[in-house]
């Protein structure tokens, strides 16, 4: 199985990461991004996904989604 983290931008931008083989590894790639130094907040963490407030007004949401989900959304 494959998981994928999925983010989207309140300035419309959208992209798909690499895959990753476990759950876990997606979970990490998602938590290193709340070290960025541009982070102003970050909202509810959740099973849906996460989604993190910069300085400069930019809003991006991350999902991860199994492989058999994203080829779903496609």
């Amino acid at each position: 199985m494959k998981y994928y983290v999925i983010k989207t931008s309140n300035r419309g931008e959208s992209e798909k990461s690499k895959p990753y083989s476990t759950m876990n590894e997606a979970e990490r790639y998602v938590k290193k991004q709340l070290h960025n130094k541009r982070l102003k907040s970050w909202g509810q963490c959740t099973i849906k996904g996460t989604t993190l407030l910069y300085d400069d007004g930019l809003t991006i949401h991350y999902s991860i989604f199994e492989e058999h989900d994203y080829d779903t959304l496609s």
